[in-house]
């Protein structure tokens, strides 16, 4: 039986399909969550609208718990978040084996404008 690998990536990012294709190359089944752009990369994919232009908070609230509910259905093996702002927040409850992955601006510029508490997060991931 395959393992899963639920992805949380940027949508029609190139980066994004390197990994559904290096993850499918080693034969896993990858299940992947498109925030903010409706993106289909895989058969198993699921779309979270950033919906409340009036405010980002609320929609990473909405965001965080209809994340946890795709979760819970899924029940994967690896949950493996890239960017850590914010795909990385909606996993940090997951009761299975996470991975975040830091590359790009968010090392270039999300850490080195961030303050004292988000840094002493980044340093701890």
């Amino acid at each position: 039986m395959k393992k899963t690998v639920l992805l949380i990536a940027p949508p029609k990012s190139i980066h994004t399909r390197k990994h559904i294709d290096m993850l499918q190359a080693h034969d896993y089944h990858v299940v992947y969550i498109a925030l903010r752009d409706e993106w289909r990369p895989v058969e198993d994919t699921y779309f979270v609208p950033l919906k409340y232009d009036f405010s980002f908070k609320l929609s990473l609230i909405n965001a965080f718990f209809n994340i946890r509910s795709i979760i819970k259905k899924v029940r994967p093996s690896i949950i493996h978040a890239h960017y850590l702002t914010p795909y990385g927040y909606f996993i940090l409850p997951a009761k299975c084996t996470t991975i975040i992955s830091l590359w790009g601006s968010d090392i270039r510029i999300k850490y080195s404008q961030s303050s004292g508490l988000f840094r002493r997060f980044l340093n701890r991931v």
